[in-house]
């Protein structure tokens, strides 16, 4: 008999126990769909469908939120920034959720593919090598001072910032230890190096190193000021694959000359050339981040776009179904057809949107999505909901897209 009750007990126990962690799962599961942060647009209806079983409370008065079967509603008249509880069945406290009401925000989707140019923030180091010094014997006098990802910024207290600076600078060692800061990871450090004679006279780091970037990719917007965003992403280093830091580039004229059509796993491509000379620069960059470049157009450009502004769609606006990718691949800025087949609202990155390109024109020509299509606009109901940002590499036909909040959010940090 005691065997049994103790087996009793231990069934009540794991079932017990069963219970509070499927509990516990489904709360921060259920917690971890609800988004942190939402933007609505003040004096709009904003409908947020979460299909989830939670409630907010209605104590803000200026959001005038409305609890519905799967989500709630707002309509704010005033700007600002609220804190709102989001409840679990209305009982259970989840989180706090913050909602920004701003002004309408309107932006001109561009679509226009551009020659990309962008300076690193010093010489970015992609490696080390061993040279042979006029001894015969081999040396890599770098190796272990600097690794890749480094920015040389300075040398000998001197700025540096091109191929030329830095051999003008180990000629002047003439071997003997020089002092160098680096950037790494955002943390300035000083390490000293020792440059090694090689066999024709001439003074080494075996460092490789790189001061620039440039490549095509697609402008999304530009706003009634000039400012524009493009890409979605940030600019990374091939060789790296780290964000490059920068705060300088420009914008060129680009020519597309070729499309390399995508196959299940190779993404194709845009081909063209870039016309790097001056009356080709059509904007400057200041600003490199993970959800994007940003800086300024040019008159002409914005000029051109006067009469194309539209209003922005929030996160909670974006339907699954049928959208619009703006993008130029024959010579004509052209709307092509999509389907947006999911979405995240919690997503803070440049993968909020998974989409699928059903245009078949489209199809024909590049087989989908393409490397230097990345920034192409996103738009639905009239409204610019966000952009194009990756391909799908086993399927081309499909991509991920960001929230166009979230760009000018980084737009605006």
């Amino acid at each position: 008999m005691k065997k049994l009750r103790s087996y009793r007990l231990l069934l009540i126990f794991v079932l017990i126990f069963d219970i509070g962690l499927t509990g516990t799962m489904i709360y921060f599961d259920v917690r971890n769909k609800v988004p942190d942060a939402l933007i609505t647009v003040v004096g709009t209806d904003s409908n947020v469908d979460l299909s989830l079983p939670v409630r907010l409370s209605d104590s803000v008065e200026a959001l005038n939120i409305k609890n519905t079967a799967s989500g709630f509603q707002m309509n704010s008249r005033e700007e600002g920034s609220y804190d709102v509880d989001v409840k679990l069945f209305g009982m259970l406290p989840l989180k706090k959720m913050n909602v920004n009401v701003i002004r309408q925000y309107e932006l001109a989707p561009f679509g226009e593919p551009m020659g990309i140019y962008v300076k690193a923030k010093g010489l970015l180091v992609l490696g080390t090598d061993i040279l042979e010094g006029s001894d015969g014997l081999q040396y890599e006098p770098a190796k272990n001072i600097v690794k890749a990802g480094d920015y040389i910024i300075k040398w000998e207290g001197r700025e540096v910032s091109t191929f030329s600076d830095i051999k003008k600078r180990i000629k002047e060692c003439r071997g003997k230890k020089c002092n160098i800061t680096i950037n790494r990871n955002g943390s300035i450090i000083q390490v000293s190096v020792t440059p090694v004679q090689t066999k024709d006279g001439s003074y080494k780091l075996g460092i490789w190193i790189r001061e620039d970037t440039q490549g095509i990719g697609t402008v999304t917007y530009i706003t009634k000021d000039g400012t524009f965003g493009a890409l979605g992403h940030g600019i990374t280093d091939a060789d790296t694959g780290e964000l490059m830091q920068s705060n300088k580039g420009n914008l060129y004229l680009a020519e597309i000359l070729n499309v390399v059509k995508g196959k299940p796993g190779k993404p194709g491509e845009l081909e063209g050339i870039i016309d790097m000379k001056q009356n080709g620069k059509l904007g400057i960059i200041t600003k490199n981040t993970p959800l994007g470049i940003y800086g300024k157009v040019s008159d002409q450009v914005l000029k051109e776009m006067s009469d194309q502004f539209l209003p922005i769609g929030t996160k909670q606006d974006i339907k699954l179904g049928k959208a619009k990718m703006r993008t130029r691949i024959n010579g004509k800025i052209k709307d092509y057809d999509i389907m947006i087949v999911e979405k995240n609202l919690t997503s803070s990155d440049n993968k909020g949107m998974v989409l699928q390109v059903i245009d078949k024109s489209l199809l024909n020509m590049t087989g989908g999505i393409v490397q230097g299509m990345s920034g192409s606009p996103i738009i639905q109901g009239n409204k610019v909901i966000g952009a194009v940002t990756h391909v799908l590499v086993d399927d081309s036909t499909k991509g991920y897209g960001i929230f166009i909040e979230n760009m000018i959010s980084a737009q605006n940090s």
